[in-house]
């Protein structure tokens, strides 16, 4: 007979490791992330230090895991979009959804900008999301218009939205803060919306999937 499964193990495992992220998310906006260390996202969680290394290997990487959750949420977003919508509101879809969670991120610490968090978290992971970013936008299109992700229109598209993101981000970050960061993001987009329809125009039957 198998082995049962000890769901309630995994349960548990999981609720700890959403309290750590929890628990850094209020730490890092209430004192920034220089100053935070992994005893004290330990402390904030209710629980010790080894069990915090236990779901992560250093505090950069439950930091983040939160942006992992967004970029998460930015990827569903556009994969239940309505198939039968334009190119452009979908990714406009999964984009404000991001948005949505960097200005929250940035409106509960005041105190730092992103130029601040541009010089204090790990660089090279962060590049890893804005890539993974790139590559959602990309295979939504792909799976959508029955092409390949690695088409040079569908990649030169994807990877020039998501620039779109960064910028804006990068400007709320700082402190032009005149409209919401989603508003922002899409009014911004739709300076791309050339490409997007272009992506519409040819037809598909000269993109074959591999």
């Amino acid at each position: 007979m198998p082995a049962a499964v000890d769901n309630t193990s995994d349960a548990k495992g999981e609720t700890t490791r959403q309290r750590l992220i929890e628990a850094s998310r209020r730490l890092i906006a209430d004192q920034g992330y220089a100053r935070t260390t992994a005893a004290q996202i330990a402390e904030e969680a209710g629980v010790s230090e080894r069990t915090f290394f236990r779901h992560f290997s250093s505090k950069s990487e439950v930091f983040l895991a939160n942006w992992q959750r967004i970029a998460d949420a930015f990827r569903t977003t556009m994969q239940s979009h309505p198939y039968r919508a334009g190119l452009i509101e979908v990714v406009r879809a999964g984009m404000q959804s991001f948005a949505e969670g960097l200005q929250q991120a940035v409106e509960e610490n005041p105190a730092s900008s992103m130029v601040d968090y541009a010089m204090t978290i790990p660089v090279l992971p962060m590049l890893e999301i804005v890539i993974e970013l790139e590559s959602a936008v990309a295979a939504e299109l792909a799976r959508r218009l029955d092409r390949s992700n690695e088409d040079l229109d569908i990649r030169i598209v994807a990877n020039t939205s998501v620039g779109v993101l960064r910028a804006c981000g990068r400007v709320y970050g700082v402190g032009d803060r005149a409209d919401p960061l989603p508003d922002l993001v899409s009014h911004h987009l739709d300076s791309l919306r050339d490409l997007f329809d272009r992506l519409e125009e040819v037809p598909t039957s000269e993109y074959p999937t591999p």
